[in-house]
Parts: C-alpha cells; structure tokens; sequence
C-alpha cells in the first residue's frame, strides 16, 4: 500500500500541524508528542572523551601485561600508564573536579553528569592500577631478577646491605635533605606535585638530650610532630648495591633466564626513597620515628597562558608556574603503613579518601626509565629493529641534489630517516 502525505497547513504562527496517513490512519505531531510524553529519552550517540582515554590507556596496559614480552619491555608499558595518568589528573581530572565544586549539573554530549563521569572515571582508573601494580609485583620485577635485574626491598635488606646503605645515606643523600615542618593548624608546607615525598611521624624521646641547632622542631614536650622530606631530584632512584655486600642468589629467586650474566655479575639495587624512608631519623635527633610512608601529590595544571601579554609573556608564563605550585591537590599517591599520616595529609590537602591511590611498590614509574636503558640487560628487552638505507640515497650526493630528480619515500620503520633528520 503506497503511502500518502498530506500538504501541511498552518493553523497559526508557532504550530504546524502535520498529518501523515499512513495504511489509512491520521496521527498529527501533538498527538504523537502526548503518547511519547514520559517517555526517557534517546541513549546518546557520543562517547566520553575523558573515559574513552582511560580506555585508551586501559590498551597500554594491556601491553604491559603480555607475556610474551621481555620484561623491561612490559616495564616500559606499566610506566607509561602512569606518565599518562599523571597529565590525566593534573588536567582532565582536575575539570572535573572544578565542576563539581561549581555545583554543574548538566549532562555532556555522552549523557554523563560531572559527578556521573567522576565516579565512573575513578573506577576505571582504580582498577587500571590495582592490575598494573599486581603485573608489577607478581610478574615483571620477579622476571627481572630473574635476568639478573633484582629490586631488594627493605625486608630482605642483609646486615651487610643496610652497612653500605646507612653508609651511601650519610655521605650522598643526608646533606641534601632539608626536613619541613606540618603543623595541624599552621601553613602547609610547600610541596611540589609529582614530586615523591617522605612523611614521618615522630614523638620526643624523653631519654635524649640534644642541644644541637637548626632543629625541624624543638625538643622537649610529649606532642607527637609531622614532618616531611623531598627526595631530592640531583640522585638517581636506582642505588646499586655492589657483589661483596650483595653476594649469591636471593631467596626466592627463580632459576636464571637464558642470557643472563653470571651470579656474581647480577646488577641488585635498591630505590632511593627507600633508603630515606629508613635512615630519615637521622634528621630528627631528640626524636623516634613512630611512622613513616611516602607520596606524592597531582596538581591542577590546568592553566593557560595570556597570549596578549605580549609585553611582558615571560612574567605571565612564570605566575603560571607560580600557580600550579599552590594550585588545588587533585590526587595523592601513597605507600601502604600509615593511617595517621594518610588521614592527617589527606585533610589538610583537602582530599577525599576516593582522591587516595594507595599502591604497593615504587610510586611513579615514571621516573625509573633509567632501568630501561641499563646498560647489560639486553636479553630483557627486545631486538633492536633493523634499519635499512635507502637505496635513493648515497653518501657522496647530496640529499637536494637527489630530491631535485625526484620524489623518494622513506617507509618507517623500514627505512633509515638518517638523510632527512
């Protein structure tokens, strides 16, 4: 049966009235609007930006946690997860966060309220993390040790080890220490985002006397105090602990991988927030170190510069920097073992306890890239690529000489970019 549309016919200035007879009946535009009236409305067509890049980051993991990889390879892969959680936070997450402050209720082309896409965002993001860090543990740094790559936590610290490291920390990381003051009711201290922190909690040791000077708190009194220590950016994270102090195999230490070194060539190290957070007593004299833990805060970076300042642009780039020093804490990664010290910093910092990311193992991978390029381990990543010259190019003519003969593609990552670059 054909259908028939009718010609519309205006009945007054804001109504149209349509009728459309379709297999013989007439139903007009307000009498389809009452039979849809309460109706929910149309799933939206769009995704979430800001999900969908959880998710793509969700693909990074996934490669760091393939098996078939060489381990410093999957290493690469778990610390780019969270280079790229770290911009995430500082920038997307912060939005977020500002909308919700603001009190914004509208839905964004995905549907999602603000706190709709808070919540789902954290959940996302917390359960990336749980699955890296446990890959981490589990898998990577036992496969590392494996190859002769061992991490030596502080509970399998040897006497011998914790000589040579009390030894390293008083000679090259103690004088570059500076202890900071937390009082409850006082000024926060300045501290940096994405900067690793060590927090102690101490309580005077009535059974010290100390007349030293230049003291992070004065002595005496019962009142436990907080302090805090930057680890300091001049030294390398990686502390390698030599053969006479780290001699023989480790326990628990898997049978070696093909192409490993011998055991008295395996490279065995330890972090250096570590070794702070062991000997950091020695900068509270007069005082027991009751608990510590470390962390490192996120900071709304989400700040652009004035573009027609342009008169004085460098002073409008540096009150940027200025401000993402102060700038509103959008995130807190922490060590497990201390609840104190994670409540006490959590609400001066004006964080929520789902704004805490409590991980078991190094805090920013980020920064650790220099055990991807040791020097000796290359049985733990993969085969460089073989590169080939182009055979357009020569080394006595030169590259606008060949190009003025014509047109040459160079196929990545086929072909050397050597003439070009």
């Amino acid at each position: 049966m054909k259908t028939k549309i009718s010609k519309t016919e205006i009945t007054s200035e804001n109504k149209i009235e349509c009728e459309n007879k379709i297999g013989g009946r007439t139903v007009n535009k307000d009498e389809n609007r009452n039979e849809n009236q309460g109706n929910t409305l149309p799933p939206p067509r769009y995704f979430n930006r800001d999900l969908s890049w959880i998710d793509f980051n969700e693909q990074v993991l996934e490669e760091g946690l393939r098996k078939d990889l060489p381990p410093l390879e999957r290493f690469r892969f778990l610390s780019i997860v969270s280079s790229n959680f770290e911009e995430f936070f500082m920038v997307r997450v912060a939005a977020m966060k500002r909308a919700l402050v603001s009190g914004k209720a509208g839905a964004d082309s995905a549907g999602l309220s603000p706190a709709s896409q808070f919540n789902q965002a954290r959940e996302k993001i917390r359960s990336i993390i749980d699955r890296q860090y446990a890959c981490l543990r589990e898998e990577v740094f036992p496969a590392l040790a494996q190859g002769g790559l061992e991490l030596i936590h502080p509970a399998s610290w040897t006497g011998p080890m914790k000589d040579y490291l009390e030894s390293y920390f008083l000679k090259n990381i103690y004088p570059l220490l500076t202890p900071r003051r937390f009082e409850p009711d006082g000024a926060l201290p300045a501290m940096t985002g994405s900067l690793i922190y060590a927090a102690f909690l101490l309580y005077p040791d009535e059974e010290v006397e100390f007349a030293g000077q230049n003291l992070p708190y004065e002595t005496g009194g019962n009142e436990e105090k907080i302090s805090l220590i930057r680890i300091p950016l001049r030294l390398d994270r990686i502390i390698r602990l030599p053969a006479e102090v780290a001699p023989g195999k480790t326990e628990g230490t898997k049978a070696p991988l093909e192409g490993t070194p011998e055991e008295g060539n395996k490279t065995r190290w330890a972090l250096l927030e570590d070794v702070v957070l062991g000997w950091g007593y020695y900068l509270y004299p007069g005082y027991t170190v009751k608990e510590s833990m470390l962390f490192k805060i996120s900071r709304d970076a989400d700040f652009s510069v004035d573009e027609k300042r342009d008169d004085d642009f460098i002073d409008a780039m540096e009150e940027v920097l200025e401000g993402r020093e102060k700038s509103m804490a959008v995130r807190m990664v922490l060590s497990p073992g201390s609840r104190r010290l994670r409540s006490e910093l959590a609400g001066r910092l004006s964080l929520d306890e789902e704004d805490l990311y409590e991980v078991d193992g190094p805090i920013n991978l980020s920064s650790l890239g220099d055990l991807i390029n040791l020097q000796g381990f290359d049985h733990l990543r993969e085969k460089p690529w073989k590169i080939y010259p182009h055979p357009a190019f020569s080394g006595d003519e030169s590259i606008w000489d060949r190009i003025s003969q014509g047109d040459v593609a160079l196929h990545l990552p086929y072909q050397s970019f050597d003439p070009v670059v």
